[in-house]
């Protein structure tokens, strides 16, 4: 089965925008998607995520559109949490809120920053950072993936916005961090998601998430994969999924996701 299950089509500010991403599904040939709209973090102002209070509301509207498209396109219920400690009272919140069929564990800038950033720090501390928080995540036992897990490298590309110490990033350097991340991401059963996003804003394959380093040594040991596009716009829904599907290292893990007819 052709699946993407990451993508916010941002439903409760407007409905009308689904058809379109439901449009584009179809015509990549995917037979199911997740809609995965980002839950009201209080510490986050942007505009993709689900208005705080409303979350309730939210998973009626996608149970409702899954009705809708029946026959035509499997719609999911998702939701994508950023996770750091200290907001555990709001994610078990809204993880109350909804019965879920596919929950998505991210690590964004918003959660870390307030304590990274207040004082001088490198490209490489920032990763550590992140990599400390994913596998927090993964071991909280919260969610079904974890989304864009290298997303830091992100915040490489963009000096102007974020005070760090410059310093070329150094794979070597993390590989025990990752290592820690997918051990617990694999014992906890869970799925790495091979995420195309940045790949494609940035027109760049070499941007994937995760980097082709990590995705070997994830295949290695043996993780499971989901594929989400992360698609903000309807034309990104399915991104480079035909490139990926062919790809010698990304395709094994694309593989093993569409050989599973049904996940849940």
């Amino acid at each position: 089965m052709v699946k993407d299950y990451h993508m916010h089509p941002t439903v409760l500010q407007d409905r009308s925008r689904f058809q379109a991403f439901a449009r584009k599904a179809m015509e990549e040939g995917i037979e199911e998607i997740c809609i995965t709209d980002h839950m009201p973090l209080s510490v986050s102002r942007a505009g993709d995520r689900i208005p705080a209070g409303r979350v309730e509301e939210y998973c009626s509207a996608v149970r409702s559109l899954a009705k809708e498209y029946e026959g035509k396109l499997s719609v999911r219920l998702g939701i994508e949490i950023d996770y750091h400690p200290k907001f555990k009272d709001e994610i078990e919140a809204v993880l109350k809120a909804g019965e879920y069929d596919f929950v998505i564990g991210a690590t964004h800038l918003h959660v870390v920053q307030n304590e990274i950033f207040k004082s001088p720090c490198t490209y490489n501390e920032f990763a550590e950072a992140a990599l400390e928080n994913s596998m927090q995540a993964a071991w909280s036992g919260y969610f079904d993936a974890i989304a864009h897990l290298d997303f830091f490298r992100w915040v490489y590309t963009q000096p102007h916005r974020f005070p760090l110490v410059a310093e070329e990033y150094s794979y070597e350097r993390h590989i025990p961090a990752i290592e820690k991340v997918l051990d617990a991401i694999r014992d906890q059963g869970m799925y790495l998601e091979i995420n195309p996003h940045q790949s494609v804003l940035q027109n760049n394959f070499a941007s994937m998430y995760p980097e082709k380093g990590i995705m070997k040594m994830a295949l290695e040991k043996g993780l499971r994969f989901s594929y989400g596009s992360d698609a903000h716009e309807p034309e990104h829904v399915g991104g480079r999924l035909k490139e990926l599907r062919a790809h010698p290292v990304y395709g094994r893990g694309i593989a093993s996701w569409e050989k599973c007819e049904k996940n849940f």
